[in-house]
């Protein structure tokens, strides 16, 4: 039975065995071992049956990301998908809802899926994407079909138009689609080399380039041998035909690698990026400047296009060097005229390296002089106010005299390496010739050989030079991202995390206790907390007060599992922050910071306020969300924005007011359903009528509450 006649019953997983289909696709697709969940073979609430097996897939060290796609994009959702665990919603064959276990992306438009009874199935991605949209596709169809039946199409016509009014009335309507399984982009990294199958395609494109350039060399030996040694030879034509024959698909494979590793390479570099940013101290983000943070999101383009174009570059260059040694071997110049290569070559690794060394010097200038102008730009009325007119300047003429001392020393390394070097090289490889020479060796054949490898390892040292420059540039780049890539790979508490907490305690039980708490920033003698003591209970709303700079913001932080430096006892229902990790500990304390460190992401509103909550929402979260911002007096807001909970907000979007702010950040936090609310001066910004309609619904809505304020 083909993959198209297996019914759905036989391909999809039951709801209830979803913890069965999640350990079979982490087993067959990442050779992973998940461990069972309570929600196996029960129907879970989605909620319910998310958390768990997020809990299960972080225990095998995986990550599970639940995904929505709108209709318009099933398409290539569908396609690309995998591995995956797809939600199929019931359907006319199958009146159940059911999970799709798809081991990868679609390969000439067919999956591969992993039945419940372990063996696979091939299927067309169309059938899954008609599965998928199936639902949606119902809720309007019989409009669709009435409205066709007013027209007299051929049937063939009134399918394409059917399919096409569904697309467009259903395109930007979202649907949840499941749940897609990775390795997290944090954490170790050959996971994520070998999930991004780069060793294969290294070697891919180094087969295919060697090979490729080892027939280019052996077209060119025929057609030399026919040239100069007689009459021509059939033989020797046809192998010279088949040579280039061969070449060209040779040359198209090492392409498409080039291509994919690019496209890979680029695409785990971001991934690599971005979780490192996001798990960056937060002590390390404040004390570096915006503009040092601006100078290296700009090195990390400069290293991912060094290292996805120039890498490349150096390392074909390097094999066509291998591949001219022996050609250069068997010339009249013999061994000689091979090691001269061989020599030349280590000569241009070390002008690479001078070349590096003077282009970091370079790089941290220019950097040094985009901080201090970033710095000066927005600082700049304060330095209006504050600085006399005659000091604006200072040390700017010394920064760039030393700028333009480390710009020319740059430029002549660069000019030694990129035109010096190679173009130095024919004359180089000429006078090795010359001992053959005086030797009498002057063979037409092997004259010809090592006067042709010289000028063809000209070219390739041409292209070596550029791929040194690439690689050099990579490497100053790789100083400035570095912080952030390892911030990628340190072990967190949320890793391993797997105890949930217990049932909630009762009034007047201790719910948060903090003895012997400490905090010393790094690099500073005194600590910030010392010896902090503190119990609070089920549904008690405290206070906490102190005079700017006394440690309330940073007491916050650590009762919140954002400051990992925290010594001392902190317990949650009786569990430490090792048992139950960040996350689990972030999921029951809820923190909203002060304004200038909390955010408005750009995008939709109804993202903002639910980033602590889940996304993609159900519509149970987007009423709950609604009602919040209600209680919380957005009411108005959410009734001016055109798209509602869809509006784009942010710095390309629907701007906010400080007070809006104040209470979406809230509105976020109140979402989340903690156990523990921690508010950092969250109502400054608020006007008396604001102020109590805000702490009202904030009350009711929280049973346990601590609260930062002035005196």
């Amino acid at each position: 039975m083909t993959g198209e006649r297996i019914p759905w019953s036989e391909l999809g997983w039951p709801v209830g065995e979803a913890a069965d289909a999640l350990a079979a696709l982490a087993a067959a697709a990442h050779g992973a071992a998940v461990p069972a969940t309570s929600s196996r073979r029960a129907e879970a609430a989605p909620e319910v049956l998310d958390a768990e097996l997020q809990r299960s897939a972080r225990a095998a060290g995986l990550e599970l990301e639940a995904v929505a796609v709108r209709y318009g994009e099933l398409e290539t959702f569908a396609a690309g998908a995998g591995p995956a665990l797809l939600r199929l919603p019931p359907g006319d064959d199958d009146p159940e809802e059911r999970l799709l276990a798809v081991l990868g992306p679609a390969r000439r438009g067919r999956l591969t899926v992993l039945k419940p009874s372990g063996t696979r199935a091939r299927i067309r991605a169309t059938r899954i994407e008609g599965r998928l949209g199936a639902a949606l596709e119902a809720m309007i169809g019989s409009g669709v079909d009435a409205l066709l039946d007013e027209v007299d199409t051929s049937p063939t016509r009134r399918r394409k138009a059917r399919r096409e009014l569904l697309r467009r009335s259903l395109e930007e309507v979202p649907l949840t689609a499941g749940w897609l399984l990775r390795h997290p982009s944090h954490g170790r990294i050959l996971p994520l080399l070998r999930e991004s199958r780069l060793p294969q395609r290294w070697v891919g494109l180094l087969v295919a380039h060697g090979l490729a350039y080892g027939l280019w060399l052996l077209a060119w030996y025929l057609l030399g041998r026919g040239a100069l040694g007689g009459p021509a030879d059939p033989g020797r034509l046809t192998a010279w035909l088949l040579a280039l024959a061969t070449l060209v698909p040779l040359r198209l494979f090492a392409v498409w690698f080039q291509g994919r590793l690019a496209i890979d390479v680029r695409l785990l570099i971001k991934r690599r990026l971005l979780a490192g940013a996001l798990r960056l101290p937060i002590d390390e983000v404040r004390r570096r400047g915006a503009g040092d943070w601006l100078g290296r999101v700009i090195e990390a383009e400069v290293f991912e296009e060094a290292v996805a174009g120039g890498g490349f570059l150096a390392l074909t260059a390097g094999v066509e060097v291998l591949w001219l040694l022996p050609v250069l071997a068997a010339g009249s110049g013999g061994a000689p005229h091979a090691a001269a290569l061989a020599g030349w070559t280590v000569l241009g690794v070390g002008l690479g390296a001078l070349y590096a060394h003077r282009l970091g010097r370079w790089t941290d200038h220019r950097l040094h002089l985009t901080l201090e102008l970033v710095e000066r730009m927005v600082g700049y009325r304060t330095r209006l106010a504050q600085q006399p007119p005659e000091r604006w300047h200072d040390g700017e003429d010394d920064d760039l005299a030393e700028y333009l001392e480390a710009s020319r020393a740059a430029d002549r390394a660069r000019a030694w390496l990129a035109d010096g070097w190679p173009r130095a090289w024919p004359v180089v490889g000429l006078l090795a010739i010359v001992p053959a020479f005086l030797a009498g060796d002057v063979a037409t054949g092997p004259l010809a050989v090592a006067l042709g490898g010289n000028l063809l390892a000209w070219g390739t040292l041409s292209r070596c030079a550029a791929g040194l420059q690439a690689l050099a540039t990579a490497r100053v780049s790789w100083r400035q991202v570095k912080p952030v890539l390892q911030a990628a790979s340190v072990a967190k508490a949320e890793e391993t995390s797997a105890t949930a907490l217990p049932n909630e305690p009762r009034t007047g039980e201790p719910e948060l206790e903090v003895e012997g708490l400490h905090l010393r920033y790094p690099g500073r003698p005194e600590p910030v907390l010392e010896g902090i003591d503190l119990v609070l209970r089920r549904g008690d709303r405290a206070l906490l007060t102190g005079a700017s700079g006394a440690g309330k913001s940073t007491l916050l932080g650590a009762l919140a599992s954002l400051r990992e430096e925290a010594t001392g006892l902190l317990l949650l229902d009786g569990l430490d922050r090792d048992s139950l990790g960040s996350e689990g500990w972030r999921s029951a304390v809820a923190l909203v910071p002060q304004f200038h460190d909390n955010h408005v992401l750009t995008g939709e509103l109804g993202f903002n306020l639910l980033l602590g909550r889940r996304w993609p929402p159900t519509p149970e979260d987007l009423e709950l969300a609604v009602a919040v911002c209600r209680e919380l007096g957005l009411g108005d807001l959410l009734e001016r924005m055109p798209r509602g909970l869809r509006q784009a907000v942010g710095e390309t979007g629907w701007q906010l007011s400080h007070g809006e702010r104040s209470r979406v950040f809230l509105a976020r936090a109140l979402l989340q359903e903690p156990r523990i609310l921690l508010l950092d001066e969250t109502f400054g910004a608020l006007d008396a009528t604001s102020l109590r309609q805000a702490l009202g619904a904030t009350l009711a809505r929280t049973s346990t509450l601590l609260l930062a304020a002035h005196p």
